[in-house]
């Protein structure tokens, strides 16, 4: 699992992704580990393989299973009137969760 997590890491910190023999070099992992930790992040979504280039980035999987988590989160910040306005307004689009305010 430890190894998994590091080629996430290594991916967004990648610029415009990795290819296999990219990332068992930085994380000196052998290539075959490399390679089957990729296809296992692929099947569950949290990665994709570019198919002109063979690179691999990460999806924003990671991103979402945050918002799920900061969703159902005792931790709650008040918003803000612009977010209000912005983010909750008639006509808004909605693409972040935004907490009704008290007028």
């Amino acid at each position: 699992m430890d190894k998994a997590f590091e080629i996430c890491e290594a991916l967004a910190d990648a610029r415009p992704g990795s290819a296999c023999s990219e990332l068992s070099r930085t994380l000196r992992l052998p290539p075959a580990t490399v390679h089957r930790l990729l296809a296992g992040l692929r099947r569950r979504g949290y990665v994709r393989q570019d198919e002109e280039t063979a690179r691999y980035n990460l999806t924003l999987k990671m991103l979402d299973l945050g918002f799920r988590l900061l969703g159902r989160s005792e931790i709650r910040l008040p918003p803000t009137r612009w977010c209000a306005s912005t983010c909750c307004g008639p006509g808004a689009a909605r693409s972040l969760p935004c907490p009704r305010v008290p007028r």
